[in-house]
């Protein structure tokens, strides 16, 4: 059943037509870590963290209503894919982003878990999703 899921977005990620498309995640939890001295930190404890992340197929952006902030992220649309024997991990480019981020990958464990990572130089977000 995850592997019709997981192709049924990889489907509707890659096409477009006329209408609008979005896919809407609530994230519950979010934690970092940051890069100091050329070595990156453990990640922080996860911490109580309610927003909406919507990802609009037609236009290739993610959005982040972040209490009163609006984060936009346009992303190219071409990604690359990874597997392992824990998750799918879908990794895209940023194109054009006013803070700087350089990736945004989305993950799903096969248990279930999915997260969104932003991938900044020196910082990474991590967003549990539900």
């Amino acid at each position: 059943m995850r592997k019709i899921f997981i192709l049924l977005m990889l489907f509707l990620v890659s096409t477009s037509n006329a209408n609008s498309r979005e896919v809407c995640y609530y994230s519950n939890f979010t934690s970092y870590k940051r890069l100091v001295d050329n070595s990156w930190t453990d990640w922080t404890d996860w911490r109580e963290y309610y927003v909406e992340i919507v990802f609009d197929i037609d236009s290739s952006t993610i959005t982040i209503y972040d209490a009163d902030i609006e984060k936009v992220y346009k992303i190219h649309p071409i990604y690359e894919k990874s597997e392992d024997c824990n998750s799918i991990i879908i990794k895209y480019k940023v194109v054009e982003s006013e803070n700087n981020c350089l990736y945004i990958r989305f993950r799903n464990q096969y248990n279930g878990v999915k997260q969104l990572y932003l991938d900044y130089k020196d910082l990474v977000y991590v967003y549990n999703l539900m």
